[in-house]
């Protein structure tokens, strides 16, 4: 319930994330970050909300989307790596691409890493403060070349 959310201790990065939102013009009165745990966090609902009121609304603008032929909008740039590899993300895939496997949902994940990366702009520059350290996570794509040998064994 929002009372219990609202009891939890509200933390650094909370106040960091509730600065993010609101340099972007978005409510910061009915969100709050909290943490869950080693590493993680979740979005609560900081106070009661009426059945018709919307907790949070992301505008279009700061968005990452991906249309159907493989475009992507709300990407400031790209890296020269994803560049020759990908092409211009923000561009449609071609034929040939498409046969190669950029699908409109692998083009998004790579503008996601892009913009994660320093490419999105702004307000991506400051969410990439919230995401895990790679040596936090457990994917064994995050693990070094040795770690990934033993895997193998």
């Amino acid at each position: 319930s929002a009372a219990a959310a609202s009891a939890a201790e509200p933390t650094a990065e909370a106040a960091v994330f509730s600065d993010l939102l609101a340099a972007h013009g978005l409510a910061t009165d009915s969100v709050a970050l909290r943490s869950d745990g080693p590493g993680g966090r979740t979005l609560v609902a900081a106070r009661d909300l009426g059945s018709d009121e919307v907790a949070l609304a992301v505008p279009r603008r700061l968005l990452l989307t991906a249309h159907r032929s493989g475009a992507i909008g709300g990407l400031a740039g790209q890296t020269d790596l994803v560049w020759d590899a990908a092409g211009d993300l923000r561009e449609e895939v071609g034929e040939a691409m498409f046969k190669r496997g950029a699908t409109w949902d692998v083009r998004l994940a790579l503008a996601v890493l892009e913009a994660t990366a320093g490419c999105g702009g702004e307000l991506w520059d400051a969410y990439r403060r919230f995401l895990p350290l790679p040596h936090e996570l457990s994917s064994p794509v995050c693990l070094p070349a040795e770690l990934l040998a033993e895997l193998r064994e």
